[in-house]
């Protein structure tokens, strides 16, 4: 499971700066509106992806935010979740933040 969870914040991150490197974000990763201190925005996610999520960090944020900082669910999609990490924990299972 900690595989799984490494891989989907490793696609999270590599979606998110290639955003960044096209000019399309926000840099949401570092700046996301809800983050807090020493966190990572891994991505937006359902509740049942969310609880599929083995980071003991993990946090759920409130609104789900496209690229633009529109919120999802104006968009269509109901039911996502900004999710953020602790860098440290990232940093401890190899992956850089």
């Amino acid at each position: 499971m900690k595989k799984i969870s490494l891989i989907l914040v490793a696609m999270a991150l590599v979606l998110a700066m290639a955003a960044v490197a096209l000019g399309q974000t926000r840099d949401f990763h570092k700046n996301h509106p809800e983050l807090r201190a020493e966190e990572i925005f891994i991505g937006n996610f359902t509740a049942r992806e969310v609880g599929e999520i083995r980071w003991k960090t993990k946090r759920m944020g409130e609104k789900a935010l496209n690229r633009d900082g529109v919120p999802i669910s104006n968009l269509g999609w109901q039911g996502g979740y900004p999710v953020f990490v602790q860098k440290s924990e990232l940093m401890e299972a190899g992956v850089d933040p």
